[in-house]
This record gives structure tokens, C-alpha cells and sequence, in this order.
């Protein structure tokens, strides 16, 4: 007979896409253990992806610069009986081997995400999905209902807020408006800078309103293609580093689609139900962090050297970048298009 457990810790430090990633597992334990006690612990900067969450009761983060035996001195004090390690990296085996109670640990499929980076060679058991394999740690329940989706849960007030910032743009319910997400944490994962210029023409030529979304780190990619782009003011307003992640997850959920590369807007999007077109570069399917719903659109070029890396990386082996400069202009306003028609029909 399993033991039933009443205060379980779920363990995912990072990054923004991985962390949505996790939110089924919530739902799982919920419907499993309702009398449970279900705590999340994350990095302090993405602890707002679990607010408003009905299925999570407490939310512990790990502060910037917190050391390791400070943190294992929390987690010991909350005396858990169960953790799940959906991070499954070397400080959170640490945590869990000194917490001093039962640990769970997330399959990352290394060896077989190894072999299909340096090798192409692939593995049945890279087919699931990363989302399936957090749940795999739940096997401890039983056969599972469904696969549930990933879900940020936002407030009315929040979503009554995103549109009157809308509206202050002068943007209105019949307006067509698209997220754009054009930057990332690394250089190969962004759709070059002319591609973008010139998608931005076409929406302009359909009269579609664009909000370019990004943190800080996008700011530098951003001014370049806003001050090339010329005058388009009338259609894209810039909301990168201007909002806080709730307030990015609000307005994100405004739009009708939302255009990314591998990115934590992907995943929000899709936790927000709002179809994506997804612009794939150095990075695969496979790999288990894409999920393509029927609604969302993956373009990508079949080129011998993909995937060349699991997350990205800043200089492209080939040096001419084609996995993502040959998605043309064309071939992604023609793909948002169809977006467009299916989500009118």
C-alpha cells in the first residue's frame, strides 16, 4: 500500500519555459491528494508564474545570491515527506539528498539528448514530451487521468487591466493584435534582424497591431529593429522591459497570436491558450520542451547539423545562421495568416 503523503515540495529553480512547464504536475497531485499540502519552490524571479495557481498552497523561492546550506535549512525546518525534483540538477540532488526524506527525481533523458545533439540519433523515449516526463514522477499515484494542459491562472483584475493598458494605445476590441517576441537569451535562437523588418512591413500592409514583448535583455536587439523599421507607430507598440511577468502573461493573453522562437513567451502563450507560431532554429521537438498544440504552427529548416544545441548557444557552427534566416518573411506572415483564419472560423 502506497504511504499518503501530506506536505510534498515540487522543486523547479529555473528557467521562465521550464517553470510553466511544470503547472500539470499541480494539477495532478490536486485531483490525486486534495488533502495534501503542495508547496512549489522556485527562483525568486519566477514565483509569479505559480500565483493565483488553486492547486499550489505555498510558495517558496530561493532568493538571489541564497547559499545551499541556508536553503536546505528551510526545506528541513517545513518537514516534508515527499519532494519532487523536476530540476534534477546537482543543487537540488544535494537539497534533497540533505532534506532527510523521500526524493523524486525528473528523468532529463541525458544520454538520449546527447546522442541525437552530437550524434542525430534519436530515441523512443525522447517522444515524450517534457511536460509527460515531469508526470512520470507521479507514478507513485497510479495510472493518471488525461494529460493535463500547462495553465498560468490570471485574475479578472489583471486581465481588465491588460486591456485598458490596450486601450491607452488606442487599440480597440477589433483590432487584430499580435504578440511578437523577437528576442532571446541566445544569439542563435533569434530570427535575424532584416527577416524581422521585413515581417513587420507585411503585418503593417494588413493593418495588424503588433506588441513587441521582452525583458531587459532584449532592449539592445529591440531599439535596433525599431530605429530600422522606421515609421511604424501606428503598429507596433514596444512593451519590452516594461512590464513585470504578470503583467506580461495579461497582455499576452490580449493577443490572437503570438510569433517566438524557443522562448518563455512560447510557453506562456500556450499556458494562456493563445495559439503560437513558433520560429525554430538550433533547437528540436525532440528535445521534449516544444509542445505544438493543433492550433500552433512550428517552422524550421531541415538541415544536417540540427539540433546543434539543447538550449542555444551564441555563434552558429556553419556561420551563416540558415536554420533561422531561411525562414523567410514570407513563409511566416503567410503561416500567421492561416493563424489568423483558423482562430475566425
Amino acid at each position: 500500500m502506497n504511504p499518503v503523503y501530506k506536505n510534498i515540495l515540487v522543486v523547479r529553480f529555473s528557467s521562465l519555459g521550464d517553470v510553466v512547464l511544470t503547472t500539470p504536475v499541480f494539477a495532478a497531485l490536486r485531483q490525486a491528494l486534495p488533502q495534501a499540502k503542495i508547496t512549489i519552490l522556485t527562483k525568486n524571479q519566477y514565483q509569479d508564474i505559480f500565483a493565483n495557481n488553486p492547486n499550489i498552497d505555498e510558495i517558496l523561492t530561493l532568493e538571489r545570491q541564497e547559499n545551499l546550506a541556508n536553503l536546505i535549512s528551510r526545506v528541513r525546518r517545513n518537514k516534508y515527506d515527499l519532494i519532487l525534483d523536476l530540476h534534477s540538477n546537482l543543487r537540488s540532488h544535494i537539497l534533497g539528498f540533505a532534506a532527510g526524506t523521500k526524493v523524486i527525481h525528473y528523468d532529463k533523458q541525458s544520454f538520449n539528448r546527447y546522442a541525437l545533439l552530437h550524434f542525430k540519433q534519436g530515441n523512443q523515449a525522447l517522444q515524450k514530451s517534457v511536460v509527460q516526463r515531469y508526470l512520470d514522477t507521479l507514478g507513485f499515484l497510479g495510472s493518471l487521468p488525461g494529460h493535463p494542459d500547462t495553465k498560468v491562472y490570471l485574475t479578472e483584475k489583471e486581465s481588465r487591466l491588460a486591456q485598458a493598458s490596450l486601450e491607452q494605445y488606442g487599440l480597440g476590441p477589433n483590432d487584430l493584435v499580435i504578440g511578437l517576441n523577437p528576442g532571446a537569451k541566445w544569439e542563435t535562437k533569434k530570427w535575424p534582424l532584416p527577416n524581422w523588418l521585413e515581417f513587420i512591413n507585411l503585418c503593417q500592409s494588413k493593418k495588424l497591431k503588433l506588441l513587441l514583448f521582452g525583458d531587459s535583455t532584449d532592449q539592445l536587439f529591440i531599439s535596433k529593429l525599431l530605429k530600422e523599421a522606421g515609421d511604424i507607430r501606428d503598429t507596433v507598440i514596444n512593451l519590452a522591459g516594461k512590464t513585470d511577468l504578470r503583467q506580461l502573461c495579461a497582455l499576452i493573453k490580449q493577443c490572437r497570436v503570438v510569433v517566438t522562437g524557443d522562448s518563455g513567451a512560447l510557453h506562456i502563450a500556450q499556458a494562456l491558450d493563445i495559439p503560437v507560431l513558433i520560429l525554430l532554429g538550433p533547437t528540436v521537438p525532440e528535445f521534449g520542451f516544444i509542445r505544438p498544440r493543433p492550433k500552433d504552427i512550428v517552422l524550421f529548416k531541415e538541415l544536417p547539423c540540427r539540433p546543434c544545441s539543447l538550449h542555444g548557444t551564441n555563434d552558429c557552427k556553419r556561420g551563416d545562421w540558415l536554420c533561422l534566416s531561411g525562414l523567410s518573411a514570407q513563409e511566416v506572415f503567410e503561416s500567421l495568416l492561416e493563424q489568423l483564419k483558423a482562430d475566425s472560423s
